[in-house]
């Protein structure tokens, strides 16, 4: 028997991301990078605590919300906004978590291995991951964000600066070792509830 629903339901591709060409133009990244001066970078560690070794290794620092970064947090929020009414219709309503900034030096070939954002406890409410790019594309080798899609392939996003992805955070994704320059990245996630 082939039973249809009672009422319609609403599709979604739930394998997908989205992305931005310049969602920050140059000027407003230079004052991102000003504002990421104020917090103190330390190294990154993996959802355990555990220092990062072979999987993870990247410098970060978290950007409060403040009166001076509020923009760059509803920048990237609508940005999800957008991203989530067009492919997924996800339940979102916050964020638990601060802007990361990243640090990827070519000096020590930084990478973060194959990782899904969500995990347990306060990662459980994290529905999407949005990731602006604070590097041109010159300035440094390698380092791609890749995303696992549906056909088990990895898929290299586009680069530039200010482009912004938006992808689900239970996707697989990486960033490949960057061999020479550095790449500077914001990351932020919205959710508020578990996946309903």
């Amino acid at each position: 028997m082939n039973l249809k629903p009672i009422f319609p339901q609403k599709q979604n591709d739930p394998l997908q991301y989205y992305y931005f060409n310049n969602l920050f133009q140059k000027e407003e990244i230079d004052v991102i990078e000003e504002e990421a001066k104020r917090f103190q970078l330390h190294r990154a560690s993996i959802s355990s605590g555990e220092n990062g070794g072979s999987v993870r290794k990247s410098n970060i620092s978290w950007i409060e919300a403040s009166d001076s970064t509020a923009w760059i947090y509803d920048r990237m929020f609508g940005a999800a906004e957008e991203a989530n009414n067009v492919l997924w219709n996800f339940n979102l309503y916050n964020s638990t978590d601060q802007i990361q900034y990243t640090l990827y030096e070519g000096s020590e070939e930084g990478h973060y291995g194959a990782h899904v954002d969500i995990g347990p406890n306060e990662l459980s409410t994290r529905k999407v991951s949005i990731v602006t790019q604070l590097s041109a594309p010159e300035d440094y080798e390698n380092g791609d964000l890749q995303i696992l899609q549906g056909d088990m392939q990895w898929v290299s996003v586009p680069r530039g600066l200010g482009l912004t992805v938006v992808f689900p955070s239970y996707l697989y994704h990486r960033v490949t070792p960057v061999l020479s320059g550095t790449r500077k990245s914001l990351v932020l996630w919205a959710g508020g509830e578990h996946f309903k």
